[in-house]
């Protein structure tokens, strides 16, 4: 609903900060406290576990990465339907542009979003990987990978990833009945 230049400098802003790969977007972030603290005599978070425990600088980094992935999913999924006929019929009918939104064009974003959530997934494991890394932290990985013999990690493996797979074709499946793709309607 935002006017046309502020949607092109919105994307542009999210496209930039997709673009950064994961492994510069955490090391100029740690780099950046770093700086902070030679400036400043201000230590804001501890970039680098070591011997202690570090958790609010790669939760913040595991979050946001995933979370401009999201929102550029959902813009892109909003650009999608409303050039849709059904809004423009809507919006023919007389009904406000807060009302499609919120009735039609909500709803069937969110059933777009939702098909590609188990992207966002892989996304976030593999952020995970790489945090735990740049980090300097004991994680699941680490966990994974040290301590444990491999047959315990692929059982372990499985069980992470099997209720993810489940709820996914599950999903999809009440996606493609509430669409009606399932019964030949749409």
């Amino acid at each position: 609903m935002l006017p046309r230049p502020l949607q092109k400098m919105v994307k542009g802003i999210a496209f930039f900060l997709e673009s950064i790969p994961d492994v510069i977007f955490i090391f100029s972030t740690q780099l950046f406290v770093i700086w902070v603290f030679k400036k400043t005599d201000l230590l804001i978070v501890n970039p680098v576990a070591g011997f202690d425990n570090v958790y609010v600088l790669p939760i913040v980094m595991i979050s946001i990465l995933p979370s401009i992935l999201l929102f550029q999913m959902t813009f892109l999924a909003f650009t999608e339907e409303k050039d849709k006929p059904y809004v423009e019929y809507a919006l023919a009918k007389g009904l406000s542009k807060t009302a499609v939104l919120w009735r039609h064009m909500f709803r069937n974003a969110l059933i777009t979003v939702f098909s590609n959530v188990q992207y966002l997934f892989w996304f976030m494991l593999s952020n995970l990987l790489v945090a735990e890394y740049l980090f300097n932290m004991h994680g699941l990985f680490r966990f994974l990978y040290e301590q444990l013999p491999p047959e315990v990690v692929a059982i372990g493996l499985a069980m992470l990833f099997l209720p993810f797979y489940i709820i996914d074709v599950a999903g999809k499946r009440v996606i493609a009945y509430l669409t009606g793709i399932e019964r030949g309607v749409a």
